[in-house]
């Protein structure tokens, strides 16, 4: 009798656990970069016009997240790094360099991409989500260290001005680091804004403080608790740092809304069983 009790209720214990921890087919997944920064199944390099795409044309997948970056003359690039030379042929700090010296800019020979791909600026970007992608939900991450208030605030209004060019702007959400950058841009407008931070007590407090829309963070830097508050108040919740298929077992996606991912092939096939 008692030996029966036992195994029942570790059959019980696996079948709950196992429900906990399965994902869903609502879950989205949006290609970090485009189709990815693994060079286990990009073709090309990250915010390439090539990887993005591979991302929504190829694979299918619900959307995707680009970087943003300033350079000197105010211009915005779709481009991850800090400085040119960490991807591409060119050289020089993307926030000291003029957008005619960033923009073209051939990203160096790496997975496949042969030379093929160059950096693009964001208006570019935009003519294609205005043509070729009208629907797909896309997350602009934009970087920037810059913490004085003016700047700020000059920055989003420059941002808020190039974006409002895009149509059926409800699919667009922006991501940073920088809070006080979110908050400037929420100021000029109803603007999808996600901070990009840990879930623990910091991260939590300022997407309220902020008045934010969600939070973007890594796998291994959730809280369950606090994610419940998030989703209890409506906030969009998205997480990234994967890559291969067995990195996505043994998550809880209760309250998860998007997966950005780094290698489409594991994502769908584990996701979305294709």
């Amino acid at each position: 009798m008692r030996f029966s009790f036992v195994i029942l209720t570790i059959i019980g214990c696996f079948l709950s656990c196992t429900r906990e921890l399965l994902p869903t087919n609502t879950i989205q997944l949006i290609g970090h970069g485009g189709e990815g920064f693994s060079n286990l199944s990009a073709l090309y390099a990250p915010n390439s016009v090539g990887s993005m795409k591979r991302a929504l044309d190829f694979y299918a997948l619900d959307g995707i997240e680009v970087d943003v970056r300033f350079t000197a003359d105010s211009t915005l690039i779709v481009f991850h790094d800090e400085f040119l030379e960490q991807k591409t042929q060119c050289k020089g700090a993307v926030s000291g360099v003029h957008s005619s010296d960033a923009i073209g800019c051939y990203y160096r020979k790496q997975f496949n991409n042969d030379y093929s791909q160059s950096v693009i600026g964001l208006d570019s970007f935009i003519v294609l989500l205005n043509t070729k992608w009208r629907t797909q939900p896309v997350s602009f991450q934009v970087h920037t260290i810059i913490e004085e208030n003016k700047q700020l605030d000059d920055l989003a209004k420059l941002y808020a001005r190039r974006v409002a060019a895009i149509k059926n702007k409800e699919r667009i959400a922006t991501e940073s680091y920088n809070a006080n950058f979110l908050f400037y841009l929420r100021r000029l407008g109803d603007y999808n804004c996600r901070l990009i931070a840990s879930i623990d007590s910091t991260g939590v407090k300022d997407v309220f403080r902020f008045n934010l829309q969600g939070i973007v963070s890594r796998f291994d830097e959730r809280n369950a608790i606090l994610e419940k508050r998030l989703k209890d108040s409506g906030k969009h919740i998205s997480i990234y740092g994967q890559k291969l298929n067995n990195d996505y077992t043994n998550w809880d996606y209760k309250y998860i809304d998007a997966v950005q991912v780094d290698n489409p092939i594991k994502a769908l096939k584990f996701y979305k069983k294709r």
